[in-house]
């Protein structure tokens, strides 16, 4: 098993392109109605649009879709959901591929 942090800025909305395993990966995330969103698109093609990121949940969960692993938000002082203010500090993204 690989795990990986992706780095975070703590803003509310931000999108950015990293490599995970052999997929060239984008990720947005957005601050609305205080609660966090993400998009994922993996080597141009659309895994998930919207979808409420949840402490210890992983985001894509689509394996059919031929995206090796997946990406998860981890709380490392509770199990809050991730708030924007402390994205890269308290709340980190990690991908796990197995």
């Amino acid at each position: 098993m690989t795990v990986f942090e992706i780095p975070l800025s703590p803003i509310p909305n931000q999108t950015f392109t990293v490599r995970l395993g052999q997929h060239e990966t984008q990720i947005t995330l957005t601050w609305r109605n205080q609660r966090l969103f993400a998009d994922v698109s993996a080597n141009g093609k659309v895994l998930v649009l919207g979808r409420l990121c949840l402490n210890q949940t992983p985001i894509i969960h689509a394996p059919y879709r031929g995206f090796v692993g997946d990406v998860l938000f981890h709380d490392r002082n509770g199990n809050d959901n991730p708030h924007f203010a402390e994205l890269g500090k308290r709340f980190k993204l990690y991908w796990i591929s197995t």
